[in-house]
């Protein structure tokens, strides 16, 4: 718990000291890059010397340790998971069978893949920081793995949609796939290129926030053959039948809304009205998160989908929460605050229903991460190992 304590105060203090300054001197900008690249290094740090933490890391680390071939044994047949990933740690395995090895690779690749981008799109890199530290840490450094990797490739490729490459877009958005399958859902960014938001984007929200329900309920079926699970457990789960019977309510959908769509609808209004320079294709890539996010209300199986465009609702919220530009002449200052505060709120209630929600085995989110273990003192957290022993 200390170590979260620790890099929470310190990027407050970060915060205040570069991000909220108007006016930089060549030296602040040199300490600025020096505290980002500490940073970087802490939070490569976190998850790799953790111990036993992460129910995917887990798996991962039992498939290394027992079942994966050298690179002179390679067999693409032998695991279920994406080519690249296989043959990636496959060749690790080659140099190290240790896994503590692999884990660093993917964490460093998949944070500094994070750093970079915001170092090159975003305006307030320390608050860009927290919010990523506070919302999907825990998330890319732990849990699908495959897919924080696909997500760190993905990151790298906006440069080509900056550029208008669309070929190597396209090319390495195919490699991304090739480590998870949600990489595939980047293949239609271009179509969306000149999407704006409007009455009939409103429209179309609110039907894809009707809709889920009803394909949860009525195509079981069909999500089954995309979701490559088997029945049981983790099916119920990423299906969602009985969290449809049981939990969600037309106002459950509301609040889902209220508190996860809302914020990045007005963070994108005060970006776009400020003129404030951020990641290309911002208006489509909100508006994926947006619907990822309605469909996985109703359908669980999605929130992957939603996760691989989170990085870009945390750094709606970073540009939009703080800015010096004096653009909006148009907008009351009290009307400015009024729309932050709405942020931060809806904001701290969505992080804080997320970490107090308890997943299928009654573990809650929260718990997963609290307290932290490192492989140092090798005691794992009782309650913890519970969930992992399932």
């Amino acid at each position: 718990m200390g170590i979260y304590i620790f890099v929470i105060i310190l990027l407050i203090y970060l915060i205040i000291k570069y991000d909220f300054r108007i006016n930089s001197s060549h030296k602040d900008l040199i300490f600025r890059n020096y505290w980002a690249n500490f940073l970087l290094l802490v939070f490569i740090c976190i998850p790799t010397f953790s111990y036993k933490m992460g129910g995917d890391t887990m798996v991962y680390q039992n498939w290394f340790e027992s079942e994966l071939s050298t690179i002179d044994k390679f067999s693409f047949s032998d695991s279920r998971w994406e080519p690249l990933f296989v043959l990636l740690m496959s060749f690790v395995k080659t140099i190290s069978n240790v896994w503590i090895f692999a884990h660093f690779i993917i964490i460093a690749f998949i944070n500094c893949s994070v750093f970079s981008f915001a170092k090159r799109y975003v305006n307030n890199v320390f608050l860009f920081l927290l919010l990523y530290f506070v919302a999907y840490f825990y998330e890319y450094n732990f849990e699908p793995l495959r897919q924080s990797i696909a997500i760190g490739v993905f990151l790298y490729s906006l440069k080509f949609l900056e550029n208008n490459s669309l070929l190597k877009f396209y090319v390495t958005i195919t490699l991304a796939a090739c480590f998870h399958f949600t990489a595939l859902i980047a293949f239609i960014i271009p179509f969306l290129k000149r999407i704006n938001y409007n009455f009939w984007v409103c429209v179309f929200l609110v039907v894809i926030a009707v809709s889920g329900t009803f394909i949860n309920i009525y195509f079981q079926d069909a999500l089954m053959q995309i979701s490559f699970f088997t029945e049981g457990e983790a099916y119920s789960y990423y299906l969602g039948s009985d969290y449809i019977e049981n939990k969600l309510n037309f106002v459950g959908v509301i609040f889902s809304i209220m508190i996860k769509v809302f914020p990045v609808l007005i963070s994108y209004y005060l970006v776009r009205r400020a003129g404030i320079k951020t990641f290309p294709y911002i208006n489509c890539l909100s508006l994926l998160f947006i619907v990822m996010v309605l469909l996985s209300t109703s359908v669980p199986i999605l929130h992957r989908l939603s996760q691989f465009f989170g990085i870009f609702q945390i750094a709606l919220y970073s540009d939009a929460l703080f800015f010096n530009k004096k653009i909006l002449s148009n907008i009351q200052p009290y009307c400015l605050s009024i729309l932050r505060i709405l942020i931060i709120l809806t904001v701290s209630v969505n992080m804080y229903t997320y970490y107090n929600a308890s997943n299928q085995y009654g573990l809650k989110n929260y718990q997963r991460c609290v307290p932290y273990t490192s492989i140092f003192t090798k005691k794992a957290d009782p309650v913890r190992q519970k969930y992992l022993d399932l």
